[in-house]
């Protein structure tokens, strides 16, 4: 699907769309019956090494036989990362083209759907398509199934280097490919790390990204040459792509329309990272710098300032007496145990812990980290 390549496009290139080979010009003083017309056209598809199976129509004949390699449908409907998907999930509201371009970084960078899967089926139209050489479908569940199928989950990386706005309906996305694919003997074939090129198209109506399309920086035959005979990497075939640095990406914060605080769109989907587990880290609280940082402590410090009073009538409904933490070593110490049971719970909200302070940054932020600066901007402003 996304292995074998035949040729490269420029960016911006106009859509193709593949179709089955027609029949070849019939002479009209030839007669042919119904029969020999199918005959034909059943050759002509066959040669042309088209299939369809799985939604996904493969383009040649390499493409259709290596897909027979892949997992079967009943180990695609244990995956816990697709079963997680929520396909019929309501769409995103329309968003201006360079803030949907930092949305698609920041989920692409955290979750690398490009070869995992784990799409966020919100931002994409009902009629997304999506086209490379070798295969051509419909849909995003079956493209998110397609590509979870064909690389190997414990190995496969898609490193974001950039996505961009190139014109006011298309966002391009650059990427490194590594890992494994899971097809051919021995678990799959290991891939030669190389960039991908990903155009998004997006429909001007509704902002949702109506048709993706991949372009490849090496021909088919590197690809090919070099998953199959390694040792030829950097004599015959091209040396492989070079490692991607780390960036730090943060997802751009979406105004509720309210005022007051703003939360961030991922907190919509609080886990599904590359490995299907939490999706909220302290890594994404960090994104947001110093005001991520302050938030965290805040919520933390939240926790500690309820605990005490919430422990404190605790022990007054077991006991009918309020404790006297200062004199009282019981009190003291069956006020702290239940300071602990409640702190052991806690740790099982560890998601919405980081979520409440990734909604808090925004405001912490505007009203206390750039506050002097508002202020200083209020002042020029009245002189």
């Amino acid at each position: 699907m996304l292995l074998l390549n035949q040729k490269q496009y420029p960016a911006g290139h106009a859509r193709r769309h593949f179709g089955t080979r027609g029949l070849q010009a019939i002479s009209t003083k030839q007669e042919m019956d119904v029969a020999t017309i199918e005959e034909e056209e059943d050759v002509a598809t066959a040669d042309e090494g088209n299939s369809e199976t799985d939604g996904a129509e493969y383009k040649n004949a390499a493409t259709s036989v290596l897909s027979n390699f892949m997992q079967k449908e009943e180990e695609e409907l244990l995956n816990p990362i697709l079963s997680a998907i929520d396909f019929d999930a309501t769409k995103a509201a329309k968003l201006p083209i360079e803030t949907l371009a930092a949305v698609l970084d920041y989920e692409l960078y955290t979750k690398e759907w490009f070869v995992t899967g784990n799409v966020n089926p919100t931002y994409f139209s009902d009629a997304f398509e999506f086209q490379d050489p070798d295969v051509k479908l419909s849909g995003i569940e079956d493209y998110a199934r397609g590509v979870n199928k064909l690389f190997d989950q414990a190995t496969s990386r898609a490193e974001i280097i950039s996505t961009e706005v190139i014109d006011d309906e298309t966002i391009t996305v650059t990427w490194r490919l590594s890992g494994k694919v899971s097809i051919g003997p021995g678990g799959g074939l290991t891939i030669k790390p190389y960039l991908v090129y990903t155009d998004f198209t997006i429909d001007r109506d509704t902002g949702l990204v109506l048709f993706q399309e991949d372009r490849f920086d090496l021909p088919q035959w590197d690809i090919l040459l070099s998953a199959l005979f390694p040792f030829l990497i950097g004599k015959v075939t091209s040396d492989p792509a070079p490692p991607v640095e780390e960036r730090d990406v943060a997802m751009p914060t979406l105004d509720g329309g309210g005022g007051g605080l703003s939360f961030p769109a991922g907190l919509t989907n609080l886990f599904g990272t590359k490995d299907g587990a939490g999706g909220l880290s302290m890594a994404d609280v960090k994104t947001f710098g110093i005001a991520g940082t302050v938030a965290y402590i805040l919520t933390e410090l939240a926790f500690w300032a309820v605990a005490f009073p919430v422990a404190s009538a605790a022990l007054y409904q077991s006991t009918g007496h309020w404790p006297d933490v200062i004199n009282d070593s019981t009190d003291r110490g069956t006020v702290l145990g239940f300071i602990f049971a409640g702190a052991n719970i806690a740790r099982l909200l560890v998601p919405v812990r980081l979520g409440a302070a990734l909604a808090l940054a925004p405001w912490v932020d505007d009203n206390i980290i750039n506050r002097g600066e508002q202020n200083q901007e209020s002042l020029e402003d009245v002189i």
